[in-house]
């Protein structure tokens, strides 16, 4: 196995971790409580032999509201950006979801951006939700191109160009722990987990 694959198996198993740890009852409140338990969990798996790098300022040649990276790893000889998106419904209400949406979209080309110009060796975006209007397709009157329910491929003849990035890579979105009921998709535990899109 290569070390780039090596890697990806280390992701994937750590966000599997994740999973199991919230879904038994670890409590989180936020995107950010998201990316440092993963960042945790990391650790725990690959050793103090590790460099982590919250906030990373690696988009400041790029346009859009947002410049920092969620979480930079670098592990032996290879470095790893990671993207991680967290959207909740609350006492309040849901999250905007036209807008995350969008940010999705924008984490993605990012990604991309950081793959393509070496600075970062491998990419992943990561996300989990307790609202089930990102895992079924619905009928979006903003942002119509930018989609994430279960099942939908990002492909090299749908065009997504965000913040003058465009999405060359082609990805699609599998959702976990989710089960259909009638023509939706439920979430059967706390939360919906993306299966990591890897770029």
């Amino acid at each position: 196995m290569g070390k780039v694959e090596k890697i990806d198996e280390i992701i994937c198993t750590i966000w599997e971790n994740v999973q199991e740890r919230i879904e038994k009852g670890y409590s989180i409140s936020s995107e950010k409580a998201l990316c440092f338990l993963f960042s945790m969990e990391l650790i725990k798996k690959t050793g103090f032999d590790i460099e982590i790098d919250f906030e990373n300022q690696c988009y400041n040649d790029l346009q859009g509201s947002s410049r920092y990276l969620d979480l930079l790893v670098k592990y032996t000889d290879i470095s790893i950006a990671i993207e991680f998106k967290f959207p909740t419904k609350s006492q309040k209400g849901n999250s905007n979801k036209a807008e995350v949406r969008k940010a999705v979209y924008r984490d993605l080309a990012r990604l991309e951006y950081l793959k393509k110009d070496n600075i970062a060796d491998r990419c992943y975006f990561l996300m989990a939700t307790n609202e089930t209007s990102y895992i079924n397709e619905g009928k979006h009157r903003k942002y119509v191109t930018y989609k994430t329910h279960e099942g939908y491929e990002i492909t090299q003849d749908v065009t997504v160009e965000i913040d003058n990035l465009k999405i060359n890579k082609q990805s699609s979105f599998k959702w976990e722990n989710t089960r259909h009921k009638g023509k939706k998709h439920i979430i059967v535990g706390k939360y919906a987990w993306l299966s990591p899109i890897k770029i």
